[in-house]
């Protein structure tokens, strides 16, 4: 049985209905997957997502879910991800707006800037990417402790610069740099929370 450990950094307070979520897939998946599930509180979200990182390799965990306290996870969603046997794979979310049709999901252009796809831009297979938000991520355990060597237990930093780099597009260069994979499934939708779910 796959040990999966289920990280939601806090840095407010997470949303009733993303907890409801991850323990209705939890109780769905019970005899399938065995799941850990780790609140991890930060001053920052960089240090939460690397006290999380650090508190993974502690366990036996093969997986790591990264889901955000804004996020509606499903397990549709969640089998999607793991049946794509990728080291890093996204599901797919629409940023927080009515205005736009954005995912966190990026390509970089020929002048190396950061573009979201469109959702409508989104295959609906297996495709690799440049680079994604953490809102709903899955991770080997051997992509886990490479990535925390070679950033020297830093993958995540929030770099103050003009523009700034989130910490999560920090964590993708480093993978990039580095030669790791990162893949998304564009069939793999999860909700994120707002006034609307996005």
């Amino acid at each position: 049985m796959k040990r999966i450990l289920i990280a939601i950094p806090v840095y407010q307070y997470p949303e009733p209905i993303c907890i409801e979520s991850v323990i209705n897939l939890t109780c769905i998946l019970k005899n399938k997957y065995d799941f850990q599930i780790k609140f991890i509180t930060g001053y920052s979200v960089d240090k939460a997502r690397n006290d999380a990182m650090s508190y993974f390799l502690s366990t036996d965990n093969d997986y790591l879910l990264f889901i955000d306290g804004d996020i509606i996870i499903n397990e549709s969603a969640f089998e999607k991800l793991m049946d794509a046997d990728k080291g890093i794979v996204t599901g797919v979310y629409k940023k927080k707006s009515m205005l736009t049709d954005e995912t966190t999901i990026f390509k970089i252009d020929d002048n190396s800037n950061f573009i979201n796809l469109k959702l409508s831009d989104i295959p609906q297979e297996l495709f690799e990417i440049d680079a994604c938000g953490f809102g709903c991520v899955l991770i080997k355990r051997d992509i886990v402790r490479t990535i925390m060597e070679k950033t020297k237990k830093f993958p995540f930093k929030f770099i103050f610069s003009n523009p700034s780099i989130s910490e999560d597009i920090y964590f993708c260069n480093e993978c990039n740099k580095n030669g790791i994979e990162i893949w998304c499934d564009g069939t793999a939708r999860v909700l994120h929370i707002g006034k609307f779910n996005y």
